[in-house]
C-alpha cells in the first residue's frame, strides 16, 4: 500500500496555482476538531483522511482548487443508535478568494473557498467539505424492523391484543 505524506496545514495557494501544484497527503481525524465532534466515538480519533487537491489559475487568473477527500467516519445511526462506518468520498471544486467581497464575485457554478490573505488553511477547508458532505440524519443499513418467525414484529401488537380483550 502506498503511504501518503502528512497533509500541510496551510499553503500559499497563489504559488501552487502558478506552478499547477498539489496539496496531497493524509491527516488524522483528531486534527479536524469540528469533524471529530460530529463522530460517534473516541476510537476513531486516529482514523486517517486522505486528501488530494490540485491548484491552477483559470483564464481570469482566479485560483481554482479541485480534488478529492476520502475517509470513513464513524457515526451513530439515528434509527438504531449503533455506531457504523460511513465511507466518505468528497469531490472538491472551488475558487480560492481572499475575502468576502471577492467571494461575492465568484460565478454561481463555482464554490468560493475563503483563504486567510495569501494562505489557505487546508485543514479548515477539508473540515468544511466533510461537514457539508455528512448526512443530515445518519442511518446505518440495518432494517428498521426485525423479522421473527417470518412475521414482522409490530411494536403496537400488545395494544392490539388489549383492544381485542375488551
Amino acid at each position: 500500500m502506498n503511504e501518503l505524506a502528512v497533509l500541510a496545514h496551510r499553503v500559499d495557494y497563489r504559488r501552487l496555482a502558478t506552478q499547477q501544484g498539489r496539496a496531497s497527503g493524509e491527516t488524522q481525524l483528531c486534527e479536524l476538531p469540528r469533524v471529530f465532534a460530529e463522530t460517534a466515538d473516541a476510537v476513531c480519533r486516529h482514523d486517517t483522511i486522505a486528501v488530494d487537491l490540485g491548484f491552477e489559475e483559470d483564464a481570469q487568473r482566479r485560483v481554482v482548487v479541485e480534488g478529492t477527500i476520502d475517509t470513513t467516519l464513524r457515526l451513530q445511526c439515528q434509527r438504531c443508535l449503533r455506531h457504523f462506518g460511513a465511507p466518505m468520498h468528497v469531490e472538491v471544486r472551488g475558487v480560492v478568494v481572499a475575502d468576502d467581497d471577492a467571494a461575492a464575485n465568484v460565478p454561481r457554478e463555482d464554490e468560493p473557498v475563503l483563504a486567510d490573505g495569501e494562505w489557505l488553511n487546508v485543514h479548515e477547508m477539508v473540515a468544511d467539505e466533510l461537514l457539508l458532505a455528512m448526512p443530515n440524519v445518519a442511518r446505518c443499513g440495518a432494517p428498521e424492523r426485525q423479522k421473527t418467525n417470518d412475521k414482522t414484529t409490530n411494536p403496537f401488537a400488545v395494544l392490539d391484543q388489549l383492544k381485542h380483550n375488551d
